[in-house]
């Protein structure tokens, strides 16, 4: 009998030692990964970043500002951080652990909406955070969210996973550097889209004939001037660049005049630039959009190029 229970204690522990491997090896192979989840974070954990500019904010800076093009024309190092579908917290959130693993940006274009001060309820896009939940900021930042990562999520090994199993064979295809791998589609961080025009804006005049109102939450709020007092004390120079937004959107925003107030108000208590293309050309044409909030990959093109010119006079080539 105690023959018996000794050999399934030692296997019990033996299986668990080697899931825990497993996972070892899925989350390292997957810190290696270019699969879209996790090209950005892995270049800001692997420390190589180090930009010159950096480009802040949500999918409205992941989709509209191209590095390649502010590199060509401000002669300097630029990276797009922008993280699709989360408020101003989470990008702060991953601003830090940037700060963790790489040296201070000279500049940060920050990039405003009219979504900048709301904190959404869910954990969108929960994937991307999976290698990452031994980082504790990580761990403090999702578990805000509905949905949040549950103990055995965090400490059983490879629990994380469960009906992720295309990300396992990811992670031990790049750690073993075996298979076939996913490829990084992003340039520095910016995934443009080429996508025609959607019918997601005609779905939301349906819903909201009367237009929106977009909240402004405390917590956002307090998050926000927080990064401003960190970039004013370290000499860090903040950009506010409100991107192109259609016309017929953002008439529909009925309190889009008091947000950009309030990012006009930081940039003069800070003395931080505000560049706000709300009204530019290219919101009158759809041909530009996918979407009534986001430029296509000709929209951010023409964007991009426009915008690095108007910031010439106003930041230093690198050295």
């Amino acid at each position: 009998m105690r023959t018996s229970v000794k050999y399934a204690l030692w296997c019990g522990s033996f299986v668990v030692l080697l899931m825990y491997a497993v996972q070892y090896a899925v989350d390292r192979g997957l810190r290696k990964s270019k699969m879209q989840y996790f090209a950005t974070w892995n270049d800001i954990y692997s420390g190589k970043i180090n930009a010159d500019v950096i480009v802040n904010g949500s999918s409205r800076a992941f989709l509209h500002i191209s590095p390649q093009i502010l590199d060509t024309i401000l002669h300097l190092n630029s990276y797009n951080l922008g993280l699709d579908g989360w408020g101003f917290p989470m990008q702060f959130a991953r601003f830090r652990i940037y700060l963790q693993h790489n040296k201070k940006p000279r500049y940060i274009i920050q990039s405003i909406d009219l979504d900048n001060f709301e904190d959404r309820k869910d954990l969108y896009s929960y994937r991307q955070f999976l290698p990452y939940l031994n980082d504790r900021e990580i761990r403090d930042i999702t578990s805000r969210y509905e949905g949040k990562f549950t103990f055995p999520e965090m400490y059983f090994p490879l629990f994380k996973y469960n009906n992720n199993l295309n990300l396992v064979k990811e992670g031990l295809f790049c750690y073993f550097n075996i298979g076939k791998v996913a490829t990084n589609k992003l340039y520095k961080g910016f995934g443009p889209r080429s996508f025609a025009w959607d019918s997601s804006f005609e779905r939301f005049k349906a819903a909201y004939p009367n237009g929106t109102v977009k909240p402004v939450q405390e917590n956002a709020v307090r998050e926000f001037e927080q990064f401003l007092n960190y970039c004013r004390d370290n000499d860090i120079k903040v950009i506010f660049v409100f991107t192109p937004i259609l016309r017929e959107e953002l008439a529909m925003e009925k309190n889009a005049g008091e947000i950009i107030a309030m990012i006009d108000g930081y940039s003069k208590k800070y003395n931080f630039l505000f560049l706000n293309y709300a009204n530019d050309t290219l919101g009158a044409d759809r041909k530009y959009f996918y979407n009534s909030q986001h430029l296509n990959a000709q929209g951010a093109a023409l964007f991009t190029t426009k915008l690095a010119s108007d910031l010439k006079p106003f930041v230093q080539a690198a050295p």
